[in-house]
């Protein structure tokens, strides 16, 4: 084999090597996920979570006066924690799976104040449903220490509206 040859091989090799290496979780994406939907489930002998329709809160605080880029930041602190609080504690068969495979929908809903954020915390907890709280750093806009967003969920979408059904979209 020529120069060029080898050049080929080492190529196709590295790739399928990194494209194996960075698949997520639970082997590849079925065509479904790849056009933005769930995941495909990676083996059979995983538990199905029930059917239905899975949502994830993200109850932002107004009073505060975010800026859109903030905002976003924020939430997707909110949304990564709930996810990993869930996985951490053993329910990555369960709801979270639920919610990966039909969907990952994700709806953002506006809070008056931290009074606010925390009844609905205390809420959630009553419901059985996780809850994740984002406690602002304080390197940007707003203070250290302040409440900026609460996840609730992900979970059922009629647990998740015991919880916020009240609230309005942000």
């Amino acid at each position: 084999m020529d120069q060029s040859g080898w050049l080929q091989v080492l190529v196709a090799a590295t790739a399928a090597y990194l494209f194996g290496r960075f698949q997520p979780r639970g082997g590849a994406l079925s065509s479904a996920a790849a056009d933005g939907g769930a995941p495909a489930a990676a083996s059979s002998a995983r538990r199905r979570p029930p059917p239905g329709d899975y949502k994830l809160a993200l109850c932002v605080r107004t009073d505060l006066g975010m800026r859109k880029g903030k905002i976003a930041a924020q939430a997707g602190h909110a949304a990564v924690g709930a996810y990993a609080a869930l996985v951490d504690a053993g329910d990555a068969d369960g709801w979270v799976a639920g919610w990966r495979r039909y969907g990952e929908a994700k709806i953002a809903l506006a809070v008056a104040s931290e009074r606010e954020i925390r009844e609905l915390e205390a809420a959630g907890k009553r419901q059985g449903v996780n809850v994740y709280v984002v406690v602002d750093a304080g390197r940007t806009q707003i203070a250290a220490g302040s409440v900026t967003v609460l996840a609730v969920g992900p979970a059922p979408v009629e647990v998740v509206n015991k919880v916020t059904g009240h609230l309005k979209l942000l």
